[in-house]
């Protein structure tokens, strides 16, 4: 037991034995005559000292047990699960409540022992119930991985995986005996630094290049000697507790890295191929950030029109293309929707993380496993939820079960689809289905998403355009004629000042050049009326199903895109890129 736990305990002891006999106190004692004391003071206008220095010992002892808890937690937070953030929320919480019972509860006997548990119940269940057994020796000593090495002067701390706890040590020892370890961290860092989503290294018989992609475009960066990429490989291979020897299989491994405040997943997958090998890297950022749909890019009435249909009864579609930002959209979807009001269930897949949230109850199945929803479904029915989230349905009675939940029990089901657009995922969804009328009568709305860069706002520079062209992309030419394109620096003949002298001129600090910063989903919503119904069961084709989307007044994805560059998020030529053939 350490020094800090033997004073905890002493004090909170010291304080139990110095208040049970002033908690036996039933009444207050009689204040004495007023010839003793400058200050008048009614019948119970007075304050027990002796009580008051009893509630000061127990705050004592809740401070030094706090301040435990919160850097017990920060250190450990991997092994136990436990959130610095909310548990020290939970012990201030505990503590007001046990110092209001202490306050406001006339009789000391009973309010006492109620601050006594307010203060001392989040260290208990802390200790034996969310923290014991769960930190192995050597993290207790600071020796697990690098949390007490200096690594680098970068700021980047890298993070092995093994197979146990001993193994990742072994492996990250192994990684940073090369002399090559200061390279791989500085690559990682320097791809952290540049915003990179992915790292593809490309491994011919002289050279290893490399490549980040940024904002979704692929950015070529200088390329390695033969030997310095095979070292690099090896170590990142090593810390991913993978076989470096290896360069013809197929290989897949983790590991992690923290920044300050930033943790990173590093995912690598290899693959040998006829000129070598070929490396992708795909960087997962750990966020706590709450996803909402104004910050993905969803503009403010279709949120409110979305909003309204998710609420029961009805079939809910949400979709976008592969790699199109589908996930982050799915969370934005359910924070938006109001679950506290009704009764949330969800089935998902076994590796689904962006469905767990709260006040909503997850069940999990294992798709590759042949395994189907639907027997967690209907326990979950049982309860009588209000919405059913089931991003994959997988099987066509798991399809017909959500239909009869809507049109019968009159309830709301969310699921999604990877289609390029509204029409698309709306066929996908009830190509699953066998009861297709009951289908069309349960579907309710539907949304498909492309990703487009978001123009950096601290370089982007404006241009007059013409009338014309601002009408025809659904805007007033009366009103504002001023687009937004992204900066570039000149080429180096034309970096000279007034008099041809050569300056040097920088790229933007924000975006480091690309012009664009981050990217932004413009959205189509449609809602799922009778005439939509009408042509799902008459004809059941995309276009079909579009058109009658475009003659009921809802925008195409080229037409929200525009809506995007009129509005100075995006660009001209970054619409034309992503949607401009798909149009």
């Amino acid at each position: 037991m350490t020094r800090r736990a033997v004073w905890t305990l002493i004090a909170l002891a010291g304080g139990l034995l110095f208040a049970a006999p002033l908690a036996a106190q039933t009444e207050w004692p009689p204040w004495p005559s007023a010839g003793g004391h400058s200050i008048e003071r009614g019948p119970g206008g007075y304050l027990s000292w002796m009580k008051l220095a009893a509630i000061a010992v127990i705050w004592l002892a809740w401070v030094r047990m706090s301040d435990w808890m919160n850097r017990d937690s920060v250190r450990f937070d991997e092994y136990t699960g436990v959130s610095p953030k909310a548990w020290n929320l939970v012990s201030v919480s505990a503590y007001l409540g046990g110092l209001a019972a202490v306050l406001f509860i006339p009789l000391f006997l009973a309010g006492f022992p109620l601050y006594v548990l307010g203060a001392s119940l989040p260290l208990v269940i802390y200790v034996f119930f969310l923290r014991r057994g769960k930190i192995p020796e050597e993290a207790r000593a600071g020796k697990v991985f690098l949390e007490t090495v200096e690594q680098s002067a970068s700021p980047l701390t890298l993070k092995a995986f093994g197979d146990n706890v001993e193994h990742a040590q072994s492996n990250l020892i192994r990684a940073r005996q090369s002399e090559y370890f200061e390279l791989t961290v500085a690559t990682l860092y320097d791809a952290l630094v540049k915003r990179a989503g992915q790292i593809l290294l490309d491994y011919t018989r002289d050279a290893a290049t490399v490549r980040y992609q940024i904002d979704g475009l692929w950015h070529p960066m200088p390329a390695m000697e033969r030997p310095s990429g095979d070292a690099l490989l090896a170590i990142m291979k090593t810390l991913a507790n993978l076989n470096p020897l290896e360069r013809r299989q197929s290989q897949h491994g983790q590991f992690s890295g923290v920044a300050g405040r930033d943790k990173t997943t590093f995912d690598l997958t290899s693959q040998g191929v006829p000129t070598g090998e070929r490396v992708l890297i795909k960087l997962v950022p750990e966020t706590t950030l709450l996803l909402e749909l104004p910050t993905l890019g969803m503009q403010p009435d279709m949120m409110s029109r979305l909003a309204e249909c998710l609420s029961p009864p009805g079939l809910v579609v949400i979709s976008a293309p592969l790699a199109g930002g589908l996930s982050s959209t799915w969370q934005a979807v359910l924070n938006a929707a109001d679950r506290y009001v009704s009764d949330w269930v969800a089935v998902v897949d076994h590796d689904d993380r962006e469905t767990e949230r709260v006040n909503i109850e997850v069940r999990q199945f294992d798709s590759r496993a042949g395994e189907s929803p639907l027997a967690s479904l209907k326990k979950l029915a049982l309860k009588q939820p209000n919405v059913f989230v089931v991003p994959n349905p997988v099987d066509t009675a798991t399809m017909d079960y959500l239909i009869d939940q809507v049109n019968l029990e009159k309830r709301l089901v969310v699921t999604q689809s990877r289609s390029s657009t509204a029409a698309d995922a709306l066929l996908k969804v009830m190509s699953l289905a066998a009861n297709r009328k009951g289908f069309v009568r349960a579907a309710k709305a539907v949304t498909c998403q492309q990703l487009v860069r978001r123009l950096c706002d601290q370089c982007k520079q404006s241009f007059q355009a013409n009338p014309q062209a601002i009408a025809q992309m659904g805007g007033d030419p009366r009103q504002n004629t001023t687009l937004y394109r992204h900066y570039e620096l000149p080429p180096i003949e034309k970096r000279v000042d007034e008099e041809g002298k050569p300056i040097e001129m920088f790229p933007c600090a924000t975006c480091g050049g690309t012009g664009y910063i981050g990217r932004i989903a413009v959205f189509e919503l449609g809602l799922i009326d009778e005439e939509i119904r009408k042509v799902l069961l008459a004809e059941a084709r995309p276009e079909s199903v579009a058109r009658v989307l475009r003659q009921q007044g809802n925008l195409t994805l080229l037409e929200e895109a525009y809506r995007a560059v009129l509005d100075g998020r995006t660009t001209i030529a970054e619409v034309q890129r992503v949607l401009q053939k798909k149009s």
